[in-house]
């Protein structure tokens, strides 16, 4: 998928709140292809609404959108960051 030519579409709100929790536009985008590509994401049980789940190193993106020909429009967004080590 071209992530460069992806339609997606977000309100201001949202646009907001992923400046505020550090989220990129480029991980969401990476996030919900990568999740069309293999299959690999939620859906309600009507298949109009969708969550990608993809882990960038240490950064998780979740992202609820639905799909509109070939765009996508966000309804949600967020993201953590965990970083692990072992005490052994």
């Amino acid at each position: 998928m071209d992530l460069e030519n992806m339609n997606i579409e977000f309100d201001e709100e949202l646009a907001g709140l992923m400046e505020e929790r550090g989220i990129k536009i480029e991980d969401v985008k990476r996030a919900i292809a990568m999740s069309e590509e293999d299959g690999d994401y939620l859906y309600d049980a009507d298949g109009e609404r969708y969550l990608a789940k993809k882990r960038f190193g240490e950064f998780t993106v979740y992202a609820g959108y639905a799909k509109e020909a070939d765009t996508y429009i966000l309804s949600s967004v967020y993201g953590h960051r965990v970083q692990m080590e072992s005490e052994a």
